[in-house]
């Protein structure tokens, strides 16, 4: 399922469907496969932890993903899609205190 989600998004047929597949794979999963609290090795529950929130971040990717999607395909919320990318677009620059330009 998760090879389908990514050829669906891939290749821009059914972007919505290839997304929620892609999240409803990968968030469940670190659950059952990343048991850190089981675990009495600080080493290997360290790396448990490690992959668990790598494994986590990989499904909140897949959610951004299926929410920008849903987005672009609304016109109503478009304007919600340009804001989101012109924030991530945007440098930011940072100033010390008493510096002037």
């Amino acid at each position: 399922m998760m090879v389908t989600g990514g050829i669906l998004v891939l290749f821009e047929w059914y972007t919505r469907i290839g997304a929620i597949l892609l999240f409803c794979i990968i968030f469940p999963a670190p659950f059952f496969l990343h048991r850190f609290w089981n675990e009495t090795d600080s080493y290997t529950r360290l790396s448990e932890f490690a992959h668990l929130m790598k494994d986590l971040s990989l499904a909140g990717a897949a959610l951004l993903l299926m929410v920008l999607l849903l987005a672009a395909q609304r016109p109503e919320r478009r304007a919600c899609l340009l804001t989101i990318e012109f924030s991530l677009s945007v440098p930011v620059t940072y100033r010390r205190r008493g510096q002037i330009d």
